[in-house]
């Protein structure tokens, strides 16, 4: 049998106006987070972003929900806001509203 290979999960930043925006792409899962987030962490340490645009995820999971808890508790810990985050895929939102993190996690209503 073969190994199957998941798409990287990844970042990118981007400006908005003068706000720093942290794009995530890709598989954001339990199995690609591991890699990702020392990068990710490091990255958001230097820049806290304002808005995080998951519109490039294609694939989450409860792991993905504890990176988005896990960077807004970073921002807030450095003195700013905790960020919006938009483009949240379904799954995501559902698990936002099932574990009540809507105090929690600022999110656009519709991806």
């Amino acid at each position: 049998m073969s190994e199957t290979r998941r798409p990287a999960a990844d970042f990118s930043w981007a400006t908005v106006g003068s706000e720093p925006v942290l794009r995530l792409q890709g598989v954001l899962t339990v199995w690609t987070l591991g890699d990702l987030l020392p990068r990710l962490q490091a990255a958001v340490q230097e820049r806290p972003p304002v808005r995080v645009d998951l519109g490039g995820v294609v694939q989450a999971d409860s792991a993905a929900l504890a990176l988005l808890v896990e960077l807004a508790r970073q921002s807030v810990a450095q003195g700013g806001p905790a960020p919006f985050f938009a483009g949240l895929p379904a799954k995501l939102r559902d698990l936002v509203r099932l574990y009540h993190l809507q105090d929690v996690l600022s999110f656009d209503a519709v991806a």
